[in-house]
């Protein structure tokens, strides 16, 4: 082998980093404006959460003074009756799953080709 047979296989292997490197900066660009849309939605969701929280609060408050009677009777029914407690211990949580941040890590890792397994569709 010369040399410049492995100049020449250098210069493909550089062309390829770069070409690989151009492909991934589309798809950072394409990842970005996604995330620009979705951070929006966000803010939005989270400014109506936060509306709920105060309302909800409010009518606890209110609900605690005016029916006292009904809260000890749920709270007596939660402790003695271990159905109901496990239906209200097993209920969906609003919040979400808790997994969130692992999904994205993971349609991150797709997205740029660093993994082969799509990641499985989000459902409630």
């Amino acid at each position: 082998c010369s040399f410049r047979t492995y100049a020449a296989y250098g210069t493909q292997e550089i062309n390829d980093s770069k070409a690989r490197i151009k492909e991934n900066q589309k798809k950072l660009e394409e990842l970005k404006s996604k995330t620009y849309a979705v951070d929006a939605r966000l803010d939005e969701l989270n400014k109506l959460k936060e509306d709920a929280a105060a309302y909800i609060s409010g009518l606890d408050a209110e609900l605690a003074e005016v029916e006292k009677d009904v809260i000890i009777k749920l709270a007596e029914e939660l402790l003695d009756d271990k159905n109901a407690y496990n239906k209200m211990a097993h209920a969906a949580n609003p919040y979400g799953d808790g997994k969130a941040s692992e999904r994205i890590c993971k349609a991150i890792l797709y997205a740029f080709g660093l993994s082969d397994k799509r990641p499985e569709d989000f459902k409630l």
